[in-house]
């Protein structure tokens, strides 16, 4: 859809979304240090390391909240909703760090503990 520019509806074939127009703000998009997962606490920013650690735990913990969500556990869903948010909060606030080589910081989505 983002390349197209447009939404799909129902029906639509691949190559012609019909939906409304989608506006992306190129100007605003960051590009994002691809290699977080490599650099070690002296290699970023001070503090960035600490962030990027909240943020994989918060997305560990939204990952088991969906996993027992889709276990059994109706009510993970409802708990993973505000973790959900957590998660953007802190990747926003992450894509506004310089890291170097005109790159941003940005969430590692490390799905296991270091």
């Amino acid at each position: 859809e983002l390349r197209k520019g447009r939404q799909y509806q129902v029906g639509d074939e691949s190559e012609h979304p019909t939906g409304p127009i989608i506006v992306v703000d190129h100007e605003a998009v960051r590009p994002i240090a691809t290699d977080l997962w490599e650099r070690g606490p002296d290699d970023l920013p001070p503090g960035v390391s600490r962030l990027l650690d909240e943020c994989d735990t918060t997305y560990r913990t939204l990952l088991a909240e969906l996993e027992g969500a889709l276990s059994g556990d109706p009510d993970g869903l409802l708990r993973a909703t505000p973790i959900m948010y957590q998660l953007g909060h802190q990747a926003r606030a992450l894509t506004k760090i310089p890291v170097g080589d005109g790159r941003y910081a940005g969430p590692r989505f490390r799905a296991t503990a270091p």
